[in-house]
């Protein structure tokens, strides 16, 4: 979302039905330009802006502006002034409809997701900057996708500030990163109908968002892989040389493995029962995406090619074919399988002076490119 005039969606190119909407936005300003993914919800698009604490409704199909959801302002404590509290996007996610059960019992039988914008809520001293502020809390809203209007506010943790990674959510439940006053980084699951912090974890800072594969949970940092259950218990850890870490920002599923790249250019597969190691392949230069997809393991290289490998090691079946693709230059990449195509997108905060931002679409069987689309910077992924 650019402050710009609105511009009309594109027609369908090359296969692919897209649009690019650009919307004229407003609203009150956050503590930081903190801007977490976009969140998919049926027909419907929900898209932070930057520096903002408004989320834009976007229909899914032609990207035409459906709804603007700014919360309400913050009831200052007495002897306070409204100026002194701000917020702080830290994430969209897609929650049951059960959350909204006390006070919207139609609602909750709805089987179609709501949205929850989660907020940092900060307060600092009269006349000075958001660097002096101090947190005060996590509070989250519960949108529906449909209207943009708030169905109930939720007052969560008051501990521990959520920081990036951002946070990932099944159910009425979000996993999500934060930062107690101790300073440490800890893993802690939010029970978004209870409004209460059910465990937590203390965590590598290093850690990359997590991932939900079953009923396992998948964090992955520089040092390993470390696989806990949903109580937080630790289920098995897998253990990277010092000096070759794991280099990708993801970590990715499939075939009954966990998948990631090293700072060594190597695609490292686990099996997602024990962690032992089931595929060792070397690849290139640094790793720094990973995706699956089709029966192939997809992994972007730092400088600028993507590679499509087969499954390797015990039980797996017939060799596909292997290929690379020499892309255009760029530091980090982010891969996605959706739609039976590959999808890679390079423009975030790790780039290259001179690189330019695209999104490419590549044939997963062969590595022909479908589409090349060039996007703004900073550029963030979300699929369905």
């Amino acid at each position: 979302l650019n402050k710009t005039r609105p511009q009309a969606a594109n027609a369908p190119t090359s296969g692919f039905a897209f649009w690019d909407q650009r919307i004229a936005v407003r609203g009150t300003e956050a503590v930081s330009a903190l801007v977490p993914p976009p969140v998919i919800l049926g027909d419907h698009v929900a898209v932070p802006a930057a520096g903002l604490i408004d989320v834009y409704g976007l229909e899914a199909k032609d990207g035409r502006l459906a709804w603007r959801f700014a919360p309400p302002p913050i009831k200052p404590e007495e002897g306070a002034k409204a100026e002194q509290y701000g917020l702080e996007v830290v994430s969209l996610v897609p929650v049951a409809p059960g959350v909204v059960a006390a006070i919207d019992p139609a609602r909750a039988m709805d089987r179609r997701p709501l949205l929850c914008v989660l907020y940092n809520l900060y307060w600092r001293p009269l006349h000075r900057s958001w660097r002096k502020a101090r947190f005060k809390g996590l509070v989250g809203y519960v949108v529906d996708p449909l209207t943009g209007k708030s169905l109930i506010e939720l007052e969560l943790d008051q501990l521990a500030q959520v920081i990036p990674p951002f946070p990932v959510s099944r159910g009425g439940r979000v996993l999500a990163c934060g930062t107690p006053r101790s300073r440490r980084l800890e893993l802690e699951l939010v029970d978004l109908i209870r409004q209460e912090t059910l465990w937590r974890a203390s965590v590598p800072k290093s850690v990359r968002r997590p991932l939900l594969a079953g009923s396992s949970i998948l964090l992955g940092f520089d040092g390993g892989v470390l696989a806990i259950d949903g109580a937080g218990e630790k289920l098995w850890a897998h253990q990277r040389e010092a000096d070759a870490p794991i280099g990708s920002t993801n970590l990715a599923t499939g075939a009954g493995r966990v998948f990631y790249g090293t700072a060594d250019g190597k695609l490292v597969g686990l099996s997602l029962k024990d962690g032992k190691v089931a595929q060792e392949t070397k690849v290139g230069k640094r790793l720094t995406g990973v995706a699956y997809g089709g029966g192939r393991v997809f992994a972007a290289e730092r400088g600028g090619r993507i590679h499509g490998l087969p499954l390797t090691g015990q039980g797996t079946a017939a060799p596909v074919s292997s290929w690379s693709q020499v892309g255009t230059k760029a530091a980090s990449r982010t891969l996605a399988f959706a739609g039976g195509k590959l999808f890679a997108l390079n423009g975030s905060d790790d780039a290259f002076r001179d690189e330019i931002p695209l999104l490419v679409a590549y044939a997963p069987e062969t590595g022909r490119v479908l589409l090349q689309r060039p996007v703004s910077r900073p550029a963030t992924l979300a699929h369905d």
